[in-house]
C-alpha cells in the first residue's frame, strides 16, 4: 500500500513537472543553445556578450536571461572570432573567422539597434593569407584590429575602414600581428617575427 502511494505521488510529481516544461505548443520549435566553451567575452553595461564555438549571445544581468544573436537580429555571419566594446561610441565590434566584420551600435540598454557590415576583408583577393583576427584595441574612436594579415584600423564614428598596415616586415614581408597597445601617442605591436 505504501509503495502504491509513493509510486502515485512520484508519477504525479513527474507528470506535473514535465507538463510545466512543455510551454511550447505542439508543432513549434525551440532552439537549445550551447553556452559552453566561450572564445570571447566582453561586458557592455548590463549585458555580457559572449562568442563561443557555435554562435553568439548576450546575457542580460538584470533579467537573468540569455538572448541568442544571429542573422535574425541583423548580424551577417556565424563563426565569431573576437568581440570588443567601445563605450564612447557605444559600438560592439564583432569579427568573424572568415574576415567579415560587423559594427553594432547599441542603445541605452546596450542592445543592438543598428548593424553596419564591413565585408572588404572577407571579399578581398589581395589578402591571400588567413583572414584571422587576433585582438581588438581602441585609441580614441579608432578600433585597431590585429590580424594574420596586418593591422586594420576602423573609424567607429564613420563606421568604415580607415587604414590597413600590411606587409610591414623586412623587405615588405607579411607579418602576423598578434596584438597592439598604446603608450602615449605610440603604438606597439606584438608580431610573429619581431
Amino acid at each position: 500500500m505504501k509503495r502504491a502511494i509513493f509510486l502515485s505521488i512520484f508519477l504525479f510529481g513527474y507528470f506535473l513537472t514535465y507538463s510545466q516544461r512543455q510551454s511550447l505548443p505542439i508543432g513549434t520549435w525551440q532552439t537549445y543553445f550551447d553556452y559552453s566553451k566561450a572564445k570571447s567575452v566582453i561586458v557592455a553595461g548590463s549585458k555580457v556578450y559572449c562568442a563561443n564555438q557555435n554562435g553568439f549571445y548576450y546575457y542580460d544581468i538584470a533579467s537573468n536571461e540569455a538572448i541568442q544573436l544571429s542573422d535574425e537580429n541583423g548580424f551577417n555571419d556565424k563563426l565569431v572570432s573576437i568581440l570588443a566594446f567601445h563605450e564612447a561610441t557605444k559600438t560592439l565590434v564583432v569579427t568573424y573567422e572568415n574576415g567579415n566584420i560587423d559594427l553594432a551600435k547599441l542603445n541605452a540598454n546596450y542592445e543592438p539597434i543598428k548593424i553596419k557590415n564591413i565585408a572588404s576583408i572577407l571579399n578581398s583577393n589581395a589578402i591571400t593569407s588567413l583572414k584571422k583576427f587576433n585582438q581588438i584595441n581602441f585609441n580614441n574612436n579608432i578600433a585597431y584590429i590585429s590580424s594574420d594579415f596586418g593591422l586594420l584600423q576602423i573609424d567607429l564614428i564613420k563606421l568604415e575602414i580607415k587604414d590597413l598596415a600590411q606587409n610591414i616586415g623586412a623587405n615588405g614581408e607579411q607579418v602576423k600581428i598578434n596584438s597592439s597597445m598604446f603608450i602615449g601617442n605610440n603604438i606597439y605591436i606584438s608580431s610573429s617575427k619581431y
